[in-house]
């Protein structure tokens, strides 16, 4: 377990470093936008954000809000990876050797953490892109 909690801090701080230069990259632009248009430097933030709809997000982009915080949905889409495959290979987590296509096929290459953490890398990084997006914030230079 420590293993496991050791690996999702890793990833929700490699998270956040992309999510503080998201964050940057907006008060810049907002930074430019106050000196060209007047407007006072203020900066919004979306707390509560989980759970919102896109229009939602993007009324709140459109009114000023340059951060929103995603971390409650990311958490969540890291755990959907790692429970999504836990669901799928059960047969083969339960023990080291013997699985449906054997009593002595190994599972060596299901129970691995190297494997089932990679499930939820992915499922996280899609709900970051997912946020970018939402955000306005893909595919920028």
């Amino acid at each position: 377990m420590r293993l496991f909690r050791t690996l999702v801090e890793k990833e929700v701080s490699k998270w956040r470093n992309i999510l503080t230069l998201f964050v940057l990259n907006h008060l810049a632009v907002m930074s430019c936008l106050s000196s060209r248009h007047g407007a006072d430097g203020s900066y919004l933030v979306f707390h509560g954000g989980s759970g919102s709809t896109k229009d939602e997000i993007r009324e709140a982009v459109v009114n000023g809000v340059v951060k929103m915080n995603v971390d409650t949905d990311t958490q969540w889409a890291y755990l959907t990876g790692i429970r999504d495959f836990i669901q799928k290979k059960k047969d083969y987590l339960q023990s080291q050797v013997g699985n449906p296509e054997g009593a002595d096929k190994p599972n060596k290459k299901q129970y691995d953490p190297r494997v089932w953490v990679r499930e939820g890398e992915k499922t996280l990084s899609a709900r970051v892109k997912e946020a970018c997006e939402d955000l306005g914030n893909s595919n920028r230079n």
